[in-house]
């Protein structure tokens, strides 16, 4: 069969032990008569079901100059974080392997911050020469961004952040992946070493493995030091995404994330949260590899540490994303099916749709739903609502008639600090 530069549904599995069955149907580019078809464990929401609705969605954040940055959503799931059980040339720090559960969704770099996008938001690089991009290690507007410090990454975010805002681009802000969300949108659903496979036989050096092993080259999803003969960064996006569409997460440059540094994950969060130590340490978490690294330095699981001050010429970041919502009345529309259509279970009250303030407008009367004319439904003279606010409370019976007690809370606005 000649599969060669073709695209090929994979629907069957593979006896090799390092690759997990159980996925979504996707796509290979093959190698000639030497292809062999694999599958990824792509569990988002269950087994061996079909991708999210809107997986791939993509969003565009104009920069200064109308400089475009790209992001890819990545949605909400479960996976295993940390190395597998006897996974070659790991280390201890990335154990113990546990189960993360992200409930909502993020928006993810499709690529690394690039030259380009630094001086649109910043104007200048943060450092002066030779600590700066250069010809040396890679220099160009494609060219990601580097000799970046995690403190250099918070000045850009802040920076990237008021532009949003200015230019009414949100709901959005923009803030560093933590170091869950970094490995689950890297592993985009697999659980081998690497997100394009790697069987158990390839070494984790510079070298290669030859075709038919993995359903593609590693060169051909990475720059690490096995394709790197020319030394320092590349322009991004040159190598094949993962399934989630993000490129260059295994090599090219090291990453930070928000997480502090642990050396272990014993205690770490399940939840996807940054994992950040009060008062916060001086250690950073950065992943992903880099140009100049063997191929086992550049996993999936592999996690480093360095001081948040640090500059290199193999570290750089890469942005991740999420939605705010307004306060309801600040000009957010409600999702179909969240809110009660108009007319419908509405009570109407006194002005034009606002709710009363305080000592003006109706009270409910517990229980029965009827509006009460204003003073009606009050304390008498003498007695005292204290404790209860202006409105009744409502009192849920648990089993055993155990009571609850609920008070409601009128909308409003407050100086808060």
């Amino acid at each position: 069969m000649d599969v060669t530069g073709a695209n090929v549904w994979v629907t069957g599995v593979t006896e090799s032990p390092d690759w997990v069955i159980n996925g979504w149907r996707t796509t290979y580019r093959g190698y000639g008569d030497a292809f062999v078809a694999k599958i990824v464990d792509i569990s988002i929401e269950g087994e061996g079901e079909t991708p999210i609705e809107g997986e791939g969605e993509a969003k565009t954040i104009l920069l200064p100059g109308d400089v475009p940055l790209e992001l890819v959503w990545i949605p909400e799931g479960s996976f295993l974080m940390g190395r597998y059980p006897g996974e070659e040339g790991s280390y201890d720090r990335e154990a113990p392997q546990h189960e993360v559960t992200l409930a909502q969704g993020f928006w993810m770099g499709k690529y690394e911050v690039t030259q380009e996008q630094w001086l649109a938001v910043r104007g200048a690089w943060p450092d002066a020469p030779p600590y700066v991009p250069s010809n040396s290690y890679g220099l160009g507007s494609t060219y990601p961004a580097y000799y970046i410090s995690w403190e250099d990454t918070q000045d850009f975010i802040a920076s990237l952040n008021a532009h949003i805002a200015d230019t009414g681009q949100g709901p959005l802000t923009v803030r560093l992946p933590s170091e869950a969300e970094w490995e689950y949108a890297c592993r985009a659903g697999t659980q081998t070493r690497f997100y394009f496979g790697d069987s158990l036989d390839c070494a984790g050096d510079c070298s290669d493995c030859v075709a038919g092993s993995l359903p593609g080259n590693r060169t051909d999803y990475m720059w690490y030091c096995g394709n790197n003969a020319i030394n320092g960064t590349k322009v991004v996006g040159e190598k094949l995404p993962n399934t989630f569409g993000l490129y260059d997460m295994s090599g090219n440059l090291n990453e930070w994330c928000e997480d502090d540094w642990h050396s272990t994950y014993d205690g770490a969060p399940v939840d996807g949260s940054a994992w950040v130590w009060t008062p916060r340490s001086s250690n950073r978490v950065r992943r992903g590899g880099t140009w100049n690294y063997d191929a086992v330095g550049c996993r999936s699981a592999l996690r480093n540490v360095n001081p948040s001050d640090t500059r290199g010429y193999h570290i750089g970041f890469r942005l991740a994303a999420v939605e705010w919502m307004p306060l309801e009345g600040e000009g957010e529309v409600p999702v179909e099916g969240e809110f009660p259509a108009e007319g419908e279970g509405e009570s109407v009250v006194e002005g034009e749709g606002e709710l009363p303030v305080e000592g003006e407008g109706e009270v409910l009367d517990e229980g029965e739903g009827e509006v009460l004319p204003e003073g009606e439904g009050e304390p008498a003279e003498g007695e005292s609502s204290e404790g209860e606010g202006e409105y009744p409370p409502e009192t849920l019976l648990l089993p055993g008639n155990v009571p609850l007690e609920l008070v409601r809370i009128p909308a409003g606005s407050f100086q808060m600090g």
